[in-house]
């Protein structure tokens, strides 16, 4: 896949400067479709939610199917003509899921949270609420933040569609009836990060190609200045670091099938993110507010100790978490093999189950908890044939295995 990278969107003078690893102009960058088939499926786990099966989860297998057998990455013509919500849906996932997995070696990520997520556990830990962002527009929170192994703090935001490079380009930047500017470049400006902190501000907008059309697929890299929406730039670094920490957390716990220890760290003071401290309520709401804490802690920690998780190894790294074979709906042909079952493992290191249950439901903020775990390696996406693996750091881990046989697992049949 082709990448232009626009070095004169970076100030000229003053932060951030154009990164060293980034490549100027145009470039080339090796898709690994399995890992980065998994990494959609963390991008996309909420931290909070209710009511989620395992197959929801995993609805994203169903993109291994969109890849062509093309040299270069384009979708099959058959995922192409999809109705528009279901293309959308696709544009958006592979919109995040492939730039993302470019910058994860680039900038040496390590963790991240949802924009939104990030705004609101930061305006829970802030003196005064900060707005709500909305869901669209220049106010909308930006897709992500990501730390690296510094601890400096990237925000990202991502773009996807199929009609085309100009298409993408007004995607990334427009405005609009009101002649007000929108788009990606505007909402990764959104906030404004303690300098000290403050990495890079992007804005990446994904062209995905169709097999048998011209047009490839081509990813580019910008970063315009706007002025920012919601300024951060004076917060402690005592809290700065928490959403991202907490965030990493929640997703690697539900990824793993502990959905309310996730929910129980990712919103520790009430049913949301927003929710300030208890002892910033009313003193007649303390106790009740306490109450419903203590019974989501009191579940997540029966969670924790069930004997429900599945034990695996993945690689080295011994795990607790959940294991699914699945017989694919179709046989899969890549490279001339042919496959008919699907492996998908992911799961968390038994250690960070018992750091949650010792720290993790603490109200306050977690500027340290999770950052050796998850720093450790950073993150990783590893393609070896059939198999495709995902790390983040020690905190979690999946991988997704193409077996020939759909019969018993562990069975194989020689391929055609």
């Amino acid at each position: 896949m082709d990448i232009y990278t626009d070095d004169t969107t970076w100030p000229a003078t003053g932060a951030p400067s154009f990164p060293t690893s980034f490549i100027a102009g145009m470039s080339s960058h090796n898709v690994a479709i399995l890992p980065t088939l998994l990494l959609i499926g963390q991008l996309t786990t909420p931290q909070i939610a209710r009511g989620v099966s395992l197959s929801e989860f995993w609805a994203w297998v169903r993109y291994v199917y969109a890849v062509s057998s093309d040299s270069d990455l384009r979708i099959t013509a058959d995922f192409a003509n999809l109705d528009s919500h279901q293309k959308t849906i696709l544009s958006d996932d592979f919109g995040m899921g492939i730039p993302i997995g470019y910058l994860v070696g680039t900038l040496g990520l390590v963790s991240w949270s949802d924009g939104r997520y990030f705004m609101d556990r930061m305006s829970a830990l802030m003196h005064g609420p900060l707005p709500v962002p909305r869901k669209r527009g220049p106010r909308k929170a930006p897709d992500f933040v990501f730390m690296d192994h510094a601890g400096a703090l990237h925000v990202v935001e991502c773009k996807g569609g199929q009609s085309g490079p100009d298409a993408r380009d007004r995607q990334l930047s427009s405005t609009t009836s009101k002649g007000e500017p929108t788009g990606g470049v505007v909402q990764k400006r959104m906030v404004l990060l303690p300098a000290h902190l403050q990495g890079q501000r992007l804005a990446c907008g994904l062209s995905i190609g169709v097999s048998g059309k011209l047009g490839p697929s081509d990813l580019k890299i910008v970063d315009p200045e706007f002025n920012p929406e919601f300024d951060l730039s004076e917060a402690d670094d005592s809290v700065i670091g928490d959403p991202v920490m907490r965030s990493g957390l929640a997703k690697s716990l539900r990824g793993a099938g502990f959905p309310a220890t996730a929910a129980a760290v990712a919103a520790p003071s009430g049913p949301s993110a927003r929710a300030k401290s208890i002892e910033a309520s009313p003193a007649f709401l303390r106790a009740s507010r306490r109450r419903v804490i203590d019974q989501r802690n009191a579940a997540a920690r029966a969670e924790l100790g069930a004997a429900g998780a599945v034990s695996f190894m993945i690689g080295d790294t011994k795990l607790v978490g959940r294991e699914v074979t699945m017989v694919l709906p179709v046989p899969l042909t890549i490279d001339g093999e042919t496959y008919r079952r699907a492996i998908i493992r992911q799961g968390v290191p038994p250690d960070l189950l018992g750091m949650v249950m010792e720290i993790g439901l603490v109200e306050g903020a977690l500027p340290s908890l999770g950052r050796q775990k998850e720093g450790i390696g950073g993150i990783k996406l590893i393609a070896e044939g059939a198999r495709g693996e995902l790390r983040i750091g020690g905190s979690f881990a999946s991988e997704i295995i193409l077996e020939k046989s759909a019969g018993p697992a562990g069975t194989e049949v020689p391929s055609a």
